[in-house]
C-alpha cells in the first residue's frame, strides 16, 4: 500500500539505480570506496544520486507494517512478493515497484515522509479502515547493499512533491528461496533502529 500512495505525483522523475551486483549493465555498482556510486540520471525531479553512507527510512504505521504491541516492523513491510515481482519489476518513472523508502538525510527527507505517512493515513480512513503512525526504521545504503553482496538494488524514485523517494527491491537474479535470508536480515536491521512518534 505504501508504495502505491507514494506514487501520486504526476511529472517526470529522476531515478539513479545502485546495485552491488558489479556483472549487471542495467544496475551499477558503488565505487570500490562505497563512498560514491556511479549513476544513470533520468528524470530531472529527484533529489540527485544516492549515496552510500546515506539513510533510507521506511515509514511505519499500524496494523500493517508495524505492531505496537512488539514494537517490531512486520513480515508483511518487507514482502517477499514486494522485492521480487514475478512477473517483472515496473521500471517507469514514478511508477517503481520494491519497497517504498524516503532518504531522509536530504533535508526535504523527514518531512516528505511524515507527508506521505498522513496520506496513507487519510485514505485508509476514507476506506473505513483503522491505521496509526507510528514512526520510521532506517538502514545506510551501504548497510543494505552489504546484507548480502549482490541482493539488493536500490533505485532512487524521486517525483515533484516526494524528490527523496525511493524503492529496494530484490536484485534480478534472486528467486524466492534466496531472498528470505537476507530480507530476515533487513528485518532484523530495521527493528534496531525503530524510531517511534
Amino acid at each position: 500500500m505504501l508504495k502505491r500512495i507514494q506514487r501520486f505525483a504526476a511529472s517526470l522523475w529522476q531515478r539513479v539505480i545502485l546495485r552491488s551486483d558489479p556483472e549487471s549493465t542495467k544496475y551499477l555498482p558503488l565505487d570500490n570506496d562505497n563512498s560514491e556510486p556511479h549513476a544513470e540520471l533520468r528524470c530531472p525531479e529527484s533529489s540527485g544520486p544516492i549515496m552510500a553512507e546515506e539513510k533510507l527510512a521506511l515509514g511505519l504505521y499500524s496494523p500493517e507494517v508495524f505492531d505496537p504491541q512488539t514494537g517490531k516492523v512486520t513480515v508483511a513491510a518487507i514482502k517477499i512478493d514486494t522485492l521480487i515481482e514475478k512477473n517483472g519489476h515496473v521500471d517507469i518513472c514514478g511508477e517503481s515497484t520494491g519497497i517504498s523508502v524516503a532518504r531522509i538525510e536530504k533535508p526535504e527527507g523527514a518531512e516528505e515522509l511524515q507527508r506521505t505517512l498522513i496520506q496513507i493515513m487519510e485514505n485508509r480512513k476514507s476506506n473505513n479502515k483503522q491505521g496509526k503512525i507510528e514512526g520510521h526504521a532506517t538502514i545506510t545504503v551501504k548497510e543494505l547493499l552489504e546484507i548480502e553482496e549482490g541482493a539488493f538494488q536500490i533505485l532512487d524514485d524521486g517525483c515533484n512533491g516526494y524528490t527523496t523517494h525511493a524503492v529496494i527491491r530484490a536484485a534480478e537474479k534472486m528467486g524466492r528461496a534466496a531472498m528470505r535470508g537476507p530480507r530476515n536480515r533487513l528485518l532484523e536491521h530495521l527493528n534496531k533502529t525503530v524510531v517511534r512518534v
